[in-house]
C-alpha cells in the first residue's frame, strides 16, 4: 500500500476536478480505493468497508488482485536505489573491456572472472534469497554486505584462474553467453520461466564449448560483447526504459 511496503495491496486515488465536497464547497471530493492483498480471496470482491469522511470517500475491500503479479529481488532493489552510480560503473568497465579488452591478457583473465563471479553470485542470491528477504523489511547494509562478498569471492577466483589461461577463457566465453542468452530472453520478452532459464544454459554451454576451440577469435567477442553490453546497461539506469534482468 505504500512504497515501503508494496505487498500490502494497491491503493488508487482520484480527485474531482468538478464536484466538490458536499458538506464542505471549497474542498474537491475524492474517492480512495484500498485494494489489500489477500490471495485466498479468489472469488470476486465483497463490499468491503467505507469510511464516514464525506470529502475524502475511502472505500476498502480485499482480493487476489491486490497482490502482486511479479516482485523485484533484493538485488534489484539494490541496483535501482544505486542506480547513479552503479551506472557510472558499469560504463566505465564497459568501456574498459570492449576497447582493451584483448591486450594483458592474464590481467584481463583475472579481471573478467572477478566480474563474471561477482555478476554469478548476485544473480545467484537474488534468485535464491531475494524473494525471501523482500517479504520483510530489508535493511540497506545487507545489500553493501552481498555486495562486498561477491566481490572479494570474484577477486580470488580471478587471481586463482589467470594462471589457468585455457579454462579461464572458457569461463569467460561461457559467462559472455550466458549475458547473450539473457539478452535474447530480454528481446524476445520470453514469459515462461523454463524457457527463459534453458535459454540461457544452452547459450552459456555453447559458448564454453566453442572458447575451447577458437580462444584467441572468442576472447575478442567475449570483451566486446560484455563491454558494450555494460555500457549500454549503465546508460540505461539513466535513461530508463530497459527490461530488468
Amino acid at each position: 500500500m505504500t512504497g515501503s511496503q508494496p505487498l500490502k495491496g494497491v491503493e488508487l486515488l482520484y480527485t474531482s476536478d468538478e464536484q466538490k465536497c458536499p458538506s464542505d464547497k471549497s474542498k474537491s471530493l475524492t474517492l480512495t480505493l484500498n485494494i489489500q492483498c489477500d490471495k485466498a480471496q479468489t472469488e470476486n470482491p465483497k463490499s468491503g468497508t467505507w469510511n464516514k469522511d464525506p470529502c475524502n470517500i475511502e472505500h476498502t475491500i480485499a482480493s487476489k488482485y491486490g497482490c502482486p503479479v511479479y516482485e523485484y529481488g533484493l538485488m534489484s532493489k539494490f541496483f535501482e536505489e544505486y542506480s547513479m552510480f552503479l551506472g557510472a560503473l558499469f560504463i566505465a568497465v564497459g568501456l574498459y573491456l570492449a576497447f582493451f579488452g584483448n591486450q594483458f591478457v592474464e590481467k584481463m583473465i583475472a579481471f573478467i572472472t572477478t566480474v563474471a563471479v561477482f555478476f554469478s553470485g548476485l544473480y545467484l542470491t537474488n534468485m535464491l534469497f531475494g524473494s525471501i528477504i523482500t517479504k520483510g523489511t530489508t535493511p540497506v547494509w545487507v545489500g553493501w554486505i552481498v555486495l562486498i562478498s561477491w566481490a572479494i569471492v570474484g577477486s580470488l577466483v580471478g587471481c586463482w584462474m589467470a594462471r589457468r589461461k585455457k579454462w579461464a577463457l572458457a569461463v569467460i566465453g561461457c559467462f559472455a553467453g550466458l549475458m547473450f542468452g539473457s539478452l535474447l530472453d530480454t528481446s524476445f520478452m520470453v514469459s515462461n520461466s523454463i524457457v527463459y532459464y534453458l535459454v540461457i544454459v544452452a547459450c552459456g554451454m555453447i559458448a564454453f564449448a566453442l572458447t575451447l576451440k577458437f580462444e584467441s577469435h572468442v576472447i575478442i567477442v567475449s570483451t566486446a560483447f560484455m563491454g558494450s553490453y555494460g555500457v549500454i546497461r549503465g546508460i540505461s539506469m539513466y535513461a530508463g526504459g530497459f527490461p530488468s534482468e
